[in-house]
């Protein structure tokens, strides 16, 4: 919710087979229009964008995002707007694991939040073959872990990660005193 509307940025593949974001707007949550000047975020000579995040803190939104340079080998990206249409791409904002560790050949899938003035971000990652980081592990395994930053642009993998092992494609929320975390199981 964002004022009196409901706002939902989304990925959506075109017939060129790339995913991008776009966004659409609701008065009551049930009836969606998709804004005129979609894509909110377009692919930049990558194979996709998509899985956004989005949160709204002090009149600026921040969306984390997965970016696929080539195939499906993910990274999580971040972008910041005024309006939540206009958006400045800020780059890679996870680091990979060194070779071998689960989150070394790639990471996406991001669950943002803000609350007690610092962002969180959950992931999922993959490792790599320890010899060389360019390649799936083998067996690959697929974990969720966390990250933290002050600013929303600089981020901290948290060191217990991971913390969800063999589930990814993550979605928290702040339920009471606790969270809840969705994911999506090993077998998909």
């Amino acid at each position: 919710r964002d004022g009196d509307r409901y706002r939902m940025w989304y990925g959506g593949q075109a017939r060129d087979g790339h995913d991008r974001i776009h966004l659409a707007e609701s008065d009551d949550g049930l009836r969606w229009l998709r804004a005129a000047d979609n894509p909110a975020i377009d692919v930049d000579g990558e194979n996709h964008v998509n899985d956004p995040s989005v949160v709204r803190v002090d009149g600026t939104y921040y969306m984390s995002f997965s970016v696929a340079p080539t195939a499906e080998e993910d990274e999580v990206h971040l972008a910041t707007s005024k309006d939540g249409r206009a958006w400045t791409r800020r780059g890679s904002v996870i680091p990979f694991g060194g070779p071998g560790a689960w989150d070394s050949f790639k990471v996406g899938r991001p669950s943002l939040l803000h609350e007690d003035g610092r962002f969180r971000m959950w992931y999922d990652g993959t490792n790599s073959n320890p010899a060389d980081r360019q390649k799936i592990g083998e067996p690959a395994a697929r974990h969720v872990g966390l990250a933290t930053s002050e600013d929303g642009i600089g981020w901290t993998p948290d060191p217990r990660s991971p913390l969800v092992q063999h589930s990814g494609a993550v979605d928290v929320a702040r339920v009471g005193d606790g969270y809840v975390l969705l994911a999506e199981s090993g077998r998909g």
